[in-house]
């Protein structure tokens, strides 16, 4: 087939194809671009929506941290304020700390107490003092009783027969009843 056009309208018409072209295609592209945009639109706000909801909960978790540490602070302020009332300069504690002295001299080398519970008996006048530890052998166990039986007496010191039981890396529980006067 042969083009019986004169060149200028092929020129014109060669233009005119590729503005329809280029308007086409533009138009292509704006609406694959509308088109995504819309479609991500809902996952953005629904991210947006969880992010701002986790920052709520970041913020007020350290808010609830920071008064939580706080309350435990206090807490335990309250209870070395308590535990410093038995240590203060009354009769009580200054007997307290002579008595505890004399129970800890009395240990040999070879024992180590890791605990020590303090009760005073009211009705009986009598400070009750309980020891956990380790002795590196029942030898040494049985000499600091025995010390102890010496300086407080044989009926106010009380080592349960499970102590024996173990020739080395004995634990044992010891309690020491010790008169006080008011």
């Amino acid at each position: 087939m042969i083009n019986l056009l004169p060149d200028e309208n092929k020129i014109f018409f060669k233009k005119e194809y590729i503005k329809r072209l280029l308007l086409v295609a533009s138009l292509f592209f704006i609406f694959a671009i509308i088109v995504s945009v819309l479609m991500i639109m809902p996952t953005y706000w629904f991210s947006y929506s969880i992010k701002k909801n986790l920052d709520n909960q970041i913020a007020f978790s350290e808010t609830t941290l920071d008064k939580l540490d706080i309350r435990g602070i206090t807490a335990d302020i309250g209870e070395l304020k308590n535990k410093l009332k038995i240590l203060e300069g009354r009769k009580e504690s200054a007997q307290l700390n002579v008595n505890l002295k004399r129970v800890l001299e009395s240990r040999l080398s070879g024992v180590k107490v890791e605990r020590i519970e303090y009760k005073r008996d009211t009705q009986s006048k009598k400070d009750e003092i309980s020891l956990w530890g380790v002795a590196r052998s029942r030898e040494n166990l049985m000499g600091y009783v025995d010390m102890l039986e010496q300086e407080f007496g044989k009926e106010n010191v009380v080592s349960p027969i499970s102590n024996l039981l173990s020739k080395a890396d004995t634990s044992f529980v010891l309690s020491v009843s010790i008169d006080y006067e008011k």
